[in-house]
């Protein structure tokens, strides 16, 4: 085998392999959401490393957490790391360890997301929140 044959074959290796770990279509919670119960502002849902980050994409209020535009908000686990029914995602918003952090229950229907909170640190109130796609 000629070195540029092995070069090449290590290649698609390499890309063929990349492929195989991407996932082929974006999960549809992934996009911008519009806060339309339970707070003000759009977030943006970004895949990331083994998660979807939750941003800021205005200034956002969700109960009683605040965020400037470009701020983290959160992450919603990746369905296939929960035994959650289809379209049904776990969340998670604020930081922890300063009384404002939710867990919330998400589920998406169409265009609409649905948040029950399940577990509010220093019983905050928040919830329930609803989202449209934006």
């Amino acid at each position: 085998m000629t070195k540029a044959a092995v070069v090449l074959a290590l290649l698609l290796t390499v890309f063929a392999g990349r492929a195989a770990a991407t996932p082929s279509a974006l999960d549809p919670i992934a996009g911008v959401w519009k806060i339309t119960r339970g707070g003000t502002g759009t977030i943006a849902v970004v895949s990331a490393r083994g998660i979807f980050a939750v941003t800021a994409k205005t200034k956002v209020r969700v109960g009683c957490l605040r965020f400037k535009a470009r701020d983290v908000v959160g992450f919603v686990e990746r369905p296939s790391r929960t035994r959650l029914p289809k379209g049904v995602y776990s969340a998670n918003f604020g930081p922890a360890g300063i009384g404002g952090n939710y867990a919330i229950r998400l589920k998406r229907t169409g265009s609409t997301l649905t948040g029950r909170v399940l577990y509010s640190e220093d019983n905050q109130p928040g919830g329930p929140f609803t989202f449209k796609r934006g």
